[in-house]
């Protein structure tokens, strides 16, 4: 029986990183994934001579930004290739429409000249978001010296605080609230429902970091961490799906595939829905009534239907924006619609297009409408219909897209659930929500202390920037238990 230092199961970006890490300190790391493509969400795929990013799309990727710094401390920074996106988003809404520039010398411009009587309130936001930033960004470019658990005591000024609140009480214009509030499907919770501190975040990052594409898609970036994990000695094996995570008598971890392979680790790092993991994959004896309560009372954020286009010719000219949301109804509305039932569809459409490569021939277009799994009860019979919507509503601002459709491709929650594990398809892990935002976030450690969690269903939640961040502390953290690596 082989033995591991560490095993990690998934390969989404937290379980990549928190490998790679743990394998520079000298670990003896496996990474196991069920799946043929290690990232996660963060995968691509083709369909003929079309490549599409599975979900991600836009990452907060500044050279001196957190993101390229952990790239830089593992040694493949120069694995990735980020493009500037030529805006933040762009916003049609029968209320207000408007483009947010890509950096934030010009986000500031764009808003005072639009809300010049609202000046001194956005500076006073955005100070406080800056606040907010450095303080659970900062942390982090001191952890290869000492590692520094989040501000908890800040944090708790916060809590309770919906972000719409927290912008009514800087922002008395609700235009400009609105413009805000407008990213909230990068989050999936409607801003009245949201948690300040994630939302904060969320524009911060991309305020501060900018927003980035990544030549060849973002499975370059978990190319870049899987050569990391691999060139510091550790292991990365595909099409192995984990069945079952026990102990003996001795305290010795056993991870069992189900092809009949079985490792043994001296500890494990989850990188899986803690749904799938607690409550199916580790063995009875280990699971606690406390974290079965705790999950039960939360829920998995919104998944979505996708259509992956790939198109005969370019439609930048139509489409110049990467990211484009479309609104047809309020936030209360839409919010309500994608948590209690498919139809109508046409009430918010997401268009995320590829920025341009100048050797790109094959031009593709994702379109997405946010949805919980639960709200169809055979996704099997409803996909096509309610993809079919969502090509209509492109249709609409894009003339001419139906002719130009070359390949086409469906997904719904239960496909995103079938190819990341992530039960009913969430795409944030848990649902962040005001009242249990505190406690809607595993722990980096449960109740085992060999045990451990990465990823975006523990804190800070998800997104790219977010679970990376997850990654690295859960590995400062592994590491403060001073074990000694195997021979």
């Amino acid at each position: 029986m082989q033995r591991y230092d560490v095993i990690v199961i998934g390969s989404g970006i937290g379980g990549l990183t928190c490998g790679s890490f743990l394998a520079r300190e000298g670990l003896k790391v496996l990474v196991l994934e069920k799946h043929s493509e290690i990232g996660g969400y963060a995968h691509s795929f083709k369909r003929g001579p079309f490549q599409f990013d599975s979900a991600i799309h836009s990452v907060p990727m500044a050279p001196d930004g957190m993101i390229m710094h952990l790239l830089r401390l593992l040694n493949v920074a120069d694995k990735v290739s980020p493009i500037k996106l030529s805006s933040l988003i762009k916003v049609n809404s029968g209320r207000n429409s408007f483009t947010i520039p890509v950096d934030s010398v010009d986000i500031v411009a764009f808003l005072k000249k639009q809300f010049p009587y609202s000046s001194d309130e956005i500076d006073a936001l955005l100070n406080d978001m800056r606040l907010i930033f450095e303080t659970v960004s900062r942390p982090v470019f001191s952890f290869e010296k000492y590692y520094i658990p989040e501000n908890v005591e800040f944090l708790k000024r916060y809590n309770g605080l919906s972000y719409a609140d927290y912008l009514a009480s800087f922002i008395k214009d609700p235009t400009l609230r609105g413009i805000f509030h407008s990213m909230w499907p990068f989050g999936g919770t409607i801003p009245s429902q949201a948690p300040t501190i994630f939302y904060a975040m969320m524009f911060a990052v991309h305020f501060f970091e900018g927003s980035f594409s990544l030549v060849g898609g973002f499975s370059t970036l978990a190319e870049a961490l899987g050569a990391a994990l691999t060139q510091h000695g550790g292991e990365l094996l595909t099409m192995s799906d984990v069945e079952k995570v026990d102990g003996d008598e001795a305290g010795r971890r056993h991870v069992h595939l189900t092809d009949g392979a079985v490792f043994e680790a001296g500890c494990i790092v989850s990188n899986i829905s803690p749904y799938e993991f607690h409550e199916k994959i580790l063995d009875q004896p280990l699971r606690r009534k406390l974290l079965s309560r705790r999950l039960s009372n939360l829920k998995p954020s919104v998944s979505g239907i996708a259509v992956y286009l790939g198109l005969s010719q370019s439609i930048a000219d139509i489409l110049p924006d990467t990211i484009t949301f479309c609104f047809n109804g309020t936030e209360e509305e839409i919010g309500n619609r994608i948590k209690t039932k498919i139809t109508p569809l046409n009430d918010h459409l997401v268009l995320l297009r590829p920025p341009d490569e100048k050797d790109g021939t094959h031009h593709t277009l994702m379109l997405l409408s946010l949805a919980h799994a639960s709200i169809s009860s055979s996704w099997k019979n409803d996909k096509k219909t309610a993809a079919d919507v969502l090509v209509e509503e492109a249709a609409k601002l894009i003339p001419g897209l139906k002719e130009k459709i070359v390949s086409r491709t469906d997904a719904t929650p239960e496909s995103f659930k079938r190819y990341t594990n992530n039960t009913d398809g969430a795409f944030y892990g848990f649902e962040d929500v005001v009242d249990m935002y505190k406690e809607a976030k595993i722990p980096f450690q449960i109740h085992l202390p060999d045990i451990y969690f990465a990823g975006h269903w523990g804190k800070p939640g998800g997104g790219i920037w977010n679970v990376m961040y997850n990654g690295y502390s859960a590995s400062k953290i592994i590491m403060s238990r001073n074990f000694e690596a195997i021979s």
